[in-house]
Order: structure tokens, then C-alpha cells, then sequence
């Protein structure tokens, strides 16, 4: 049962990049399906020994709690899509309590190990695929342009070809942000796994920089950023690598966006500040204003049929005052859990990790998974190690 499992755990890490690209049927990709097979095996584990391992932390109340709260919202909710957005967030929360339970089997050595295994088999078949696709497009003179439509998404089009069986993710758009921040999860996990191979590293660095930059994810982009600001208050030995790095990082966004893409730092700065994204949010803070209390039920939609892309703002629309209150305790918790990490420099805890969740609930939709898969994975490796390390502290306690 150990091997099945380290086998399933490192599996489900290294098709995090398949993500939005292969879809099943019921549009089911194989990281779900290998993320549904944890929760299967955790419970089996649990009817077998008639153990529930204690992985259930502060954070984990607070989203259940906001879940149970959306679970009975629903009832008062006439959009059509209920059904479908609560079985996807209640499934991914159930499947990522045991995906910590299933990390917590393991000393922190043999942990980081299987997840450096898994992140770097899943670049490998990434770059791979991509280079061989990429391969094909040329003999067959392909006419590319530096953009998403223009070179990022024929390539990985035709890579899903290639594997046959399979069909590529209906909407090209989703691709973006949920298969950049797998490759932001990535490079924060060779970060804290990294060992004395500094090659590997660097190479498999690079190429999650790389992907992340053709991917055109402006919001993971801005994590990398952060990510990389806030370890100049972590290590502090460090400094000018890290200066270093970060004017590096900015650099070629410039580059990039400017030069190849002809988009300039507007691309950059339009983030949060883009006149379609104000517009959306001025109407639905105008519609939040008729309905203050009640809001307009679970998984309703504002302006243009398009879901409220942040979290708080969102749940007020949906849910009212109450429903917004609820929502500003899981962002509260999971900021103030980053923060602490800086303050405190507790680096080796993976909070920059929590960059990733707390990014998609700026603005990303909050209603069909709650998070994106790679932030509940984030969340998962981050709560293991911090319960690990800090199990570690208490056996080992400083003099």
C-alpha cells in the first residue's frame, strides 16, 4: 500500500501540468482523477485502521465553514450551475485534507523528496512535449506570433493532439492562469526542495520561468514578483541575490511584454487596473448596493454572464453582508499566516506557497473549486510542512 501510495502521490504532482490541457470524459483531466484516487486511498486507509490522521488545522475550519455556509446558500440559489461548482469545491477540499494526511506518512525528508520527483518528472514531460510540438509546427510551417492565440496556444494544441485519445480544453482562455500557476507552484518547490544539483535547479528554474512567461499570466507573474520580494525579509544573507534575481525577473517581463509581445508595461499594470475589470467590479458594487443582506444567491453571475473575479467581492454579491464577512476570515487567515512566515523568517515553513491561493482569490472566480487545483495543493504541501516542522520544533526544543 506504501508504494501505491508514493507512486499515486508523485504521479498526481507530475500531471499538475495537464491540468486544462486533457480533458476526460465529463471534462475530468487526469490530475482530478489522480487527486480523487488520494481521497479514495486516505479513506480507505482510515475505515482500515480506524485512524483519522490530525491534519485538520485553523485554516481548514475556516473553509469548511465558509463551505457548509455556500452549501446552504445553495438551496436559495436558482442558477444552474450549483450542482456542478459544489461537488468540484467540496470534492477538492475532501481530496486535499488527504492529500495532507497521506503527505503526513512521511518524514519531511522523504516528503520533499517525492515532491521533487514528481515536480521534475511533470517539467520534464512539459518541456518535452512542448519541444516536440513545437518541432512539428515548424516542419509544418506554422506561421507563429509572440501571443498567447499566436504561438502559446497552437503549441499546446498540438501537443494534445499528439497524445491522441484525448481532446484539448474547449475554452483556450482557462488554460492561462490555472497552468501558470502550476509552474509557479513548481518553481517554489525546486525552491524549497532544491539540493546540491544547482544545474538541475537552475535548468528546471529557467524552464518554469519560461512557461510561466508564455503563458501570458499577468497575475503569476506579479506572484513571482511578490514571491521573490518577500524572501529578501526571509533571508536576509541573501540580499543581493535576491535583488539580483528580482531585477532579472523584471527585466525580462519588460522585455518580453514590450518587445516581443508589443504590449509594453501596460500589460503588467493592467492587472487590477484594466477598464473592463473596473467595470465589472463598479456594477457589481452597485448591485451589492440594492441587495446589501440577502445578495443574489450561489453562483450567481454579474455583468455579461461572468462570474465576480474576487473572492471577497464576489461573496458579498452572492451572499450579502454575512457571506462577505466569511470570506474576509479565510483571506485574514491565510495573510496572516504569510505575513507571520515573513516576520518571523520562517522560510523553511513553504508559506510562500500561500502567494498562489491568495492571488486567485484577488481575481480569480471563486465559485467552481473555491481554489484553483494548484492552490489546494499549495495549501496542502504548506499545511503538512507546517505541521511537520513544527512537530520537529517541539521534539527538538532550543535551549
Amino acid at each position: 500500500m506504501s508504494i501505491v501510495n508514493k507512486t499515486v502521490l508523485v504521479s498526481f504532482i507530475a500531471s499538475l501540468p495537464l491540468l486544462s490541457i486533457i480533458k476526460f470524459k465529463y471534462g475530468i483531466s487526469l490530475p482530478q482523477i489522480l487527486f480523487g484516487l488520494i481521497f479514495l486511498f486516505g479513506a480507505m486507509r482510515v475505515l482500515l485502521t480506524n485512524k483519522i490522521p490530525s491534519v485538520f488545522n485553523e485554516l481548514d475550519a475556516v473553509i469548511f465553514t465558509y463551505l457548509a455556509f455556500t452549501l446552504v446558500a445553495s438551496i436559495y440559489s436558482d442558477s444552474d450551475t450549483v450542482v456542478s461548482a459544489q461537488l468540484k469545491s467540496n470534492a477538492y477540499f475532501l481530496a486535499y485534507l488527504m492529500f495532507k494526511a497521506s503527505l503526513s506518512q512521511y518524514t519531511i525528508e522523504d516528503a520533499v523528496a517525492m515532491i521533487r520527483r514528481g515536480v521534475l518528472l511533470g517539467l520534464g514531460f512539459a518541456v518535452g512535449a512542448v519541444l516536440l510540438s513545437l518541432g512539428m509546427l515548424v516542419k509544418n510551417d506554422y506561421s507563429f506570433g509572440f501571443s498567447y492565440y499566436g504561438f502559446t496556444y497552437p503549441v499546446i494544441r498540438n501537443a494534445s493532439e499528439m497524445i491522441g485519445l484525448v481532446e484539448i480544453s474547449k475554452n483556450a482562455h482557462v488554460m492561462q492562469n490555472p497552468l501558470a500557476e502550476i509552474f509557479l507552484l513548481y518553481l517554489m518547490l525546486l525552491f524549497f526542495t532544491a539540493r546540491s544539483k544547482f544545474i538541475v535547479n537552475r535548468v528546471a528554474g529557467f524552464a518554469c520561468l519560461l512557461f510561466i512567461f508564455i503563458l501570458h499570466s499577468r497575475r503569476v507573474i506579479l506572484g513571482v514578483v511578490i514571491w521573490i520580494c518577500s524572501q529578501f525579509f526571509i533571508f536576509k544573507r541573501a540580499r543581493f541575490l535576491i535583488i539580483s534575481t528580482l531585477l532579472i525577473v523584471f527585466g525580462l517581463a519588460v522585455g518580453w511584454y514590450s518587445v516581443l509581445c508589443g504590449a509594453g508595461l501596460d500589460a503588467l499594470s493592467s492587472l487590477f487596473l484594466e477598464d473592463g475589470r473596473l467595470r465589472h467590479y463598479a456594477h457589481v458594487i452597485n448591485q451589492i448596493g440594492q441587495k446589501p443582506i440577502t445578495g443574489y444567491g450561489y453562483a450567481a453571475k454579474g455583468e455579461n454572464d461572468v462570474y465576480v473575479h474576487n473572492f471577497i467581492l464576489g461573496n458579498l454579491y452572492m451572499h450579502g453582508l454575512f457571506g462577505g464577512l466569511i470570506s474576509l476570515l479565510v483571506v485574514t487567515v491565510i495573510l496572516r499566516r504569510w505575513l507571520l512566515s515573513i516576520v518571523e523568517e520562517k522560510g523553511h515553513t513553504g508559506s510562500h506557497l500561500l502567494i498562489i491561493p491568495l492571488l486567485g482569490l484577488a481575481v480569480g472566480s471563486s465559485v467552481e473549486g473555491m481554489f484553483t487545483l494548484g492552490g489546494w495543493v499549495a495549501l496542502g504541501v504548506q499545511g503538512y510542512l507546517l505541521e511537520a516542522q513544527g512537530d520537529r520544533t517541539d521534539s527538538n526544543p532550543r535551549n
